[in-house]
Parts: C-alpha cells; sequence; structure tokens
C-alpha cells in the first residue's frame, strides 16, 4: 500500500469513528411536524366522530418534545425592547394548544373548491370593524371557506399618527394572520389583491354564465373604506351575498354536509317551542348557564335568546363558489355581532373549537401585547408606591367624545356615586379614555390615584399612535376590578380580554363565567358582569360569559404547551 493510500484509509476509518460516536450518543429525535393522531389523518374532523367520545379520546395527548411550539403562542419582547418575559406573561391570556391547529371544518372538502368567504369593513368605529372581522373569520372556518381580506384602508378614527403611512391599514397590521394561516391546517387566509388574481381576472368569477369583471376593470380598490362602494356593491352581486339578520335568527352549521344533515337539523328545530324565546328569557339563565356539551335543543334555546329564527347553512349555500357579508346598516345584513352570538354549531365540540380559535389566535400583535406590557409594569410599580405591595391596580373605561349614547355620557360626579361601592378609596385607578380634557375627572381624583395612558407614552416613544386605543384595552383588562360603559364595544372588548384571564387564572367566580368587572353606566346594568348572564339585546351591546366559560372543557392538561 503506498503512502497515499494509507492517507486515505486511516482517513475512511477517522471518519467512522466520529459518526458512529455521534449515532450513539445523538438523543432520540422526533420531527417538529410529527403528530401522531389515532386516525392517522391530522386533518381531525370531529363530525365524523361519535359525539359521545370525549375530545381527549378522539385526540390522544401530545407530548411537548413531539411538536414544536406554535409561533403565535407566548410572548417574547425582545424585538421591542422589552419588557423581560416574567413581565410580559401576564398579558398572555392564549393557549398553546398544538391540538387545536388540527382541526378542519367537515365543510372544508364539499362542494366546490376552492371556496371563498369575503366580507366587507363595518361602517362604525374600530371596535365594530374588529367584531365583525372577528365572525367574518370564524364563518370561514365553519364553512370550510378561504378568508379573504378586504383591501388596505384608511378607518375610521384610525388616522393619528403624523406619517401617513400609518394611517392606512389591513386587519394583518393588528392581528398575526399571517402566522395562523402557516399554524392551522384548516386555515387560509388570502388579500384582496390575491383573490383579484387567482379568480377574478382570469375569469373565474361567473353569474348566468357570464363572465363578471369588476367595474371598469380596476383592480386596485385601496384607500378609504367607503371609496370602494362601487366594488362591494358589485361583489354582492356577482357572489352568494348573505341576507342572515343576526337580530333575527342564528347562523346554524349541521355536524356533517349535505343535504341531510341540513334536513334533519332543520326536522329538530321544527320541534323546539319558540313562544318561550323572548326579550325576558335571559332572566331563566341568570347564573344558571346550559352546560357547554348539553343537548342540542338546551344549547339552542339558550343562544337563540329572543330570536326564534334559524339561518341554516344549507346545501345550496355550502356548494357556493364565494359567499359575501356585508357591513353596512343598509343592507339589513350587516354583521355587528360578536361570532359567538351568531354561530351556533350542532356538534358542541366544533363550538368549543371555534372559540379556542378566536382567544388563542385573533389577538393583538405582539407589538401592542409588549407596549401594553410595559405601561403595565409600569402602572403596577405605581401602585406598590401609592401603598399596594402587591402592585394592584383598578380600572375603568370612561367613553366621551362621540359615543352616540347620550345617555351614557354623565358627569364624572355621577361616575363617582355609582363606583364608589366597588373602589377602594385612594386606590390606584387606570383609566381608559377618549376624554381629553383631563381637568373633567377632578372629582375622581379626589377619591384614587387616577392615571391615563399619557402618563406613560414616553415608555413606547416609536408606537404607532393609532394603536393607543389598544394599548388602553389591554392595561385595563389587568385591573383588579374594572368598570365600563354599557353598549360600548371598546368597554366589550376589555370585558372579553378580562373574561380569558379569570379562566386561565382560575379567579373566584370562573366556573360559572363571572368576573369583578361592573358598568358605572348603565346603572340598571351595573351587576350584570359579575354574575352569568346569557344573550341578550342588543346582542352588540356588551360581551357575554358564553364567550370564555369552560371553553377548554374537552381538554386536559396534557393537550396544553407552556
Amino acid at each position: 500500500m503506498n503512502h497515499r493510500s494509507s492517507i486515505l484509509v486511516a482517513l475512511g476509518i477517522f471518519i467512522l469513528i466520529v459518526v458512529t460516536a455521534n449515532l450513539l450518543y445523538l438523543p432520540s429525535i422526533v420531527p417538529s411536524s410529527t403528530v401522531d393522531f389515532s386516525n392517522g389523518d391530522v386533518m381531525v374532523d370531529f363530525a365524523s366522530s361519535n359525539s359521545e367520545l370525549s375530545y381527549t379520546n378522539r385526540h390522544p395527548s401530545i407530548k411537548q418534545k413531539e411538536i414544536q411550539k406554535c409561533s403565535i403562542a407566548g410572548l417574547n419582547c425582545d424585538r421591542f425592547g422589552g419588557p423581560e418575559e416574567e413581565v410580559a406573561a401576564e398579558m398572555v391570556y392564549w393557549r398553546d394548544i398544538p391540538s387545536d391547529s388540527h382541526f378542519a371544518s367537515p365543510y372544508a372538502n364539499y362542494g366546490e373548491s376552492p371556496k371563498y368567504l369575503t366580507f366587507e369593513p363595518d361602517e362604525g368605529g374600530w371596535n365594530n370593524i374588529r367584531m365583525s372581522m372577528e365572525t367574518a373569520t370564524a364563518l370561514a372556518h365553519a364553512m370550510g371557506r378561504i378568508l379573504v381580506l378586504p383591501f388596505e384602508q384608511n378607518m375610521y378614527l384610525l388616522k393619528q399618527d403624523k406619517k401617513k403611512e400609518n394611517n392606512r391599514f389591513t386587519f394583518k397590521n393588528f392581528f398575526p394572520f399571517d402566522e395562523i394561516s402557516a399554524e392551522h391546517k384548516g386555515v387560509e387566509v388570502i388579500t384582496m389583491e390575491e383573490f383579484m388574481q387567482r379568480e377574478v381576472m382570469p375569469g373565474n368569477i361567473q353569474k348566468d354564465g357570464k363572465v363578471q369583471f369588476p367595474p371598469s376593470n380596476q383592480t386596485d380598490w385601496e384607500g378609504h373604506i367607503r371609496d370602494g362602494k362601487a366594488f362591494w356593491h358589485w361583489l354582492r352581486n356577482v357572489t352568494l351575498a348573505s341576507t342572515w339578520d343576526f337580530s333575527k335568527c342564528t347562523a346554524v352549521f349541521p355536524k356533517e354536509p349535505g343535504k341531510k344533515a341540513a334536513d334533519e337539523m332543520e326536522k329538530l328545530y321544527e320541534t323546539m317551542d319558540m313562544s318561550e324565546q323572548s326579550h325576558g328569557i335571559f332572566k331563566k339563565y341568570i347564573n344558571k348557564p346550559t352546560p357547554v356539551n348539553g343537548t342540542v335543543t338546551d344549547r339552542l334555546k339558550e343562544m337563540l335568546s329572543f330570536r326564534k329564527e334559524i339561518c341554516l347553512y344549507n346545501d345550496q349555500m355550502q356548494k357556493s363558489k364565494v359567499m359575501h357579508f356585508m357591513g353596512d346598516n343598509n343592507s339589513g345584513a350587516r354583521l355587528l355581532v360578536h361570532f359567538y352570538a351568531f354561530l351556533f354549531f350542532e356538534d358542541w365540540e366544533q363550538d368549543l373549537w371555534t372559540k379556542r380559535y378566536v382567544r388563542d389566535h385573533l389577538r393583538y400583535i405582539d407589538e401592542i401585547q409588549c407596549a401594553a406590557a410595559k405601561i403595565v409594569h409600569a402602572v403596577r410599580q405605581k401602585a406598590i408606591e401609592n401603598g399596594n405591595p402587591d402592585g394592584l391596580y383598578d380600572s375603568m373605561h370612561v367613553r366621551r367624545g362621540d359615543f352616540q349614547y347620550a345617555h351614557t355620557r354623565i358627569p364624572a360626579t355621577e361616575i363617582y356615586e355609582n363606583i364608589q361601592d366597588i373602589f377602594v378609596e385612594n386606590a390606584t385607578v387606570f383609566i381608559a379614555t377618549d376624554e381629553r380634557n383631563k381637568t373633567f375627572f377632578e372629582p375622581l381624583q379626589k377619591h384614587y390615584q387616577v392615571l391615563f395612558l399619557d402618563d406613560f407614552l414616553h415608555l413606547v416613544p416609536d408606537l404607532n399612535k393609532n394603536y393607543y386605543g389598544h394599548l388602553d384595552q389591554r392595561i385595563a383588562s389587568r385591573g383588579r376590578t374594572f368598570a365600563g360603559a354599557y353598549l360600548s364595544t371598546f368597554t366589550g372588548y376589555i370585558t372579553r380580554m378580562r373574561g380569558y384571564h379569570s379562566q386561565k387564572e382560575k379567579q373566584p367566580g370562573y366556573k360559572k363565567g363571572k368576573l369583578n368587572s361592573y358598568f358605572y353606566v348603565g346603572k340598571e346594568n351595573k351587576e350584570e358582569l359579575s354574575n352569568y348572564y346569557s344573550l341578550k339585546g342588543p346582542l352588540w351591546g356588551r360581551e357575554f360569559p358564553v364567550a370564555w366559560r369552560d371553553i377548554d372543557h374537552n381538554l386536559e392538561d396534557s393537550h396544553f404547551l407552556t
């Protein structure tokens, strides 16, 4: 053997030794994408299983080492300059449930494919816009449709930043839709621009056998929400536009697709006595919630509340290529309703999944959450300085500004009269408000250490000013005791986030969905949030415990990643 051959042999032996050693000591690794469900199909269909089986029987628990942590779980604020993880953690009400990301609607593969859901932004303010978006998003998944987000546009009251480019928005500016779509097997989200490229301009949208193009063949409709009316009217005309009126019916989804299941659901509804459904029926359910896994009729009766009709997702709708939802009052089918007050699922487990989907994914982006975490931490420091060793503070939302319900704009002296029994004297109180004249609050400042967002904006100097309202909501949601305004959707969202926190933290009363929250106006509604109330009109006027109470019922601890 020559010298060169000897070197090559020695080198080969050395490599073999190194590789063998690494194989011997390499820990057993399971790819992060591997999830071993017993049915062998990660696109889990609840409706195809026996409804008597528990979620845990259908989906064996997932070991943490077997799946990568979801990208929108937790909250890491390093890229936003802090705060540290232990401080940011208190903002996290959402949960990381890997098995949930593999659920697909039973309607996903039924009818024409691909199928889409388009919707118009609501014509009102931000929290009306957010509410209708949540409902459209839930509807898209329930129907197994691709969600199409509207064009970028200006939104009512969101034009506060000095930089003009910071005053036009898509929903991706507020919610992590890209991450949601990437994480969920049964969720696809595209922009209206993508929809135009995929379906409209190639001539795939037809009516009566004729190809339909938008007005003047225009493809770019970005701008102010009202500038696109011509486009929305065109889209209503060439798609199956929903005529469902949430004030008269609930949108009912049979447990499986097809005419047979829809007919059976219709027959079940026809056996129900609707004479009891009225605006007073909610009294029957005060602190007596229907179990989340109750019978179809029991759950439907509570959810209908004063409504007597169902809007069935029937076979014709299931097979349509595009369903469209409208955003103005004149349409008669404005989508100004909480998703959980409108969508009813025959399969109770799909109902819970939908509520978790909104809780765990349709939450404000990290930039907003991290900015809020900084300020919450600072407010707690002020509370400590004010004599509370645990840094506990109370919170309020006082709506003034353009609020259309004049009877809720009461003087600060009256506000104090209405809250003095729920807030401890000299407590630290953070007030979220659109009232710019802070002298208005002097009657409250005589009794409490009052703080405002303005006191802390130096902590977030680079934040888009249009996010200030979102900050107010998040900071107020962490107050020990909260008081808000009835009929305010801004107050409502604070309430729902407090509900999510209460369940995760097992706060007093959580089993019945009760909160340490009140309305300072209207006074007759003051105690509603501190008790279990079922749906009552107006459905958009407040949030209800059915959104957060016991929505993890069919899960075990092993389903949650921490």
